[in-house]
């Protein structure tokens, strides 16, 4: 019976501990994300996205239309006969026609974004320290929340959204600024019962 030989094992080397990612010529980026990165992509996360309407626009008719030029004919001439002043008289007649020329806008569909910042409606960006509370209003089916500005003769925000958007949207306004229950303001109320 013949032995075999055997061959000794060239001895095993120990991987370096100083490993680091490097990269190669060609410039790949690290698979890691650095703090900054990681700190935008939790933001991101916790972001509430979501597009609307400017505002709920009401159906019009040409008799809409025609009892809004009938009342501004018949308030300016009131007025003309009252203080015999012209001039109050156009105005009158020039804010009507105003009237329906903003009355016969469509709303715009916006896209908004409330995060960790403040909220972003479309191209416009408004953060949480221009406003001093918010409210939630309701009209039928729709909800939108009104957010009351710190600067005394601001106009008021609202902001429209569907109903599954409501608890992200109410949450994420509450970790920034406080809520406020508020009923409509009169001139809300007005725009309502005259459908504009």
């Amino acid at each position: 019976m013949s032995e075999e030989t055997v061959q000794p094992q060239p001895p095993v080397s120990e991987p370096a501990n100083d490993l680091k990612f490097d990269p190669d010529d060609h410039g790949a980026p690290s698979p890691f994300l650095s703090p900054e990165e990681e700190e935008i992509k939790k933001a991101e996360e916790h972001a509430v996205t979501w597009t609307a309407s400017e505002y709920i626009a009401h159906h019009k008719s040409p008799a809409w239309y025609g009892i809004v030029a009938a009342a501004t004919v018949a308030l300016a001439a009131a007025t003309f006969l009252i203080t015999r002043d012209k001039i109050s008289a156009v105005t009158i007649i020039i804010v009507g026609i105003l009237f329906c020329i903003a009355a016969a806008r469509k709303p715009r569909v916006l896209t908004y974004k409330l995060d960790k910042d403040g909220l972003t409606m479309g191209q416009r960006f408004h953060p949480y320290g221009e406003f001093k509370s918010f409210s939630i209003m309701r009209e039928g089916a729709f909800a939108n929340v009104d957010l009351l500005p710190l600067k005394r003769f601001m106009p008021m925000t609202s902001v429209y959204f569907s109903p599954e958007n409501e608890d992200n949207v109410v949450d994420t306004l509450s970790e920034h600024i406080p809520f406020e229950e508020r009923s409509h303001a009169i001139i809300d109320r007005f725009m309502r019962n005259v459908r504009f």
